[in-house]
């Protein structure tokens, strides 16, 4: 059986850089990839982190053919709100049956509405620590310090998750 694609926007790469879990997250059973298009939201030195995992074979980096583009060129102008790198994601994994891991919440409702399987950072945080990759606690403390510097990500979710992970610690 082949893993699952998981395709990631720019914001789930940066936090995963950021937090230095792009490795861990990698070890998740998933098929892991972007599209070139999000590769230059990136800084050089995220770059830099992501190449070692595309040159080791575990991230691969889509390549968008001219066809992409004008199907991509098409849903700016029914969704101009969107960039054209998010919704190349978003494109991809329509096209590909594969879940778009995504921090933008108009790019999720998108992709929910177009029943698109979804999930963002919360998601990726509950399977390292549901596969074991890391430990409850290093969660909590990374998600904690995540949730000081993006206040996009939902209080609620985060606080219960923070406190169900610590009381697995005890």
């Amino acid at each position: 059986m082949h893993a699952k694609i998981a395709i990631q926007d720019a914001c789930i790469l940066i936090d995963l850089i950021n937090m230095e879990l792009l490795n861990d997250c990698l070890r998740l059973p998933y098929y892991f990839c972007t599209t070139e298009l999000i590769i230059e939201e990136l800084y050089d030195w995220q770059k830099e982190k992501l190449s070692a995992c595309i040159t080791t074979g575990n991230f691969s980096v889509i390549a968008i053919t001219a066809q992409d583009m004008a199907e991509i060129t098409s849903l700016v102008v029914k969704h101009p709100r969107l960039s054209a790198e998010d919704l190349s994601a978003y494109q991809y994994a329509s096209t590909n049956h594969a879940v778009l891991l995504t921090g933008d919440k108009l790019l999720r409702t998108l992709a929910i509405n177009a029943s698109v399987e979804t999930g963002g950072i919360l998601f990726i945080f509950d399977q390292l620590v549901e596969h074991q990759i890391i430990l409850p606690q290093k969660a909590a403390e990374l998600l904690k310090d995540l949730c000081l510097r993006n206040k996009r990500l939902p209080t609620l979710e985060c606080d219960q998750r923070i406190k169900r992970w610590l009381e697995l610690v005890r």
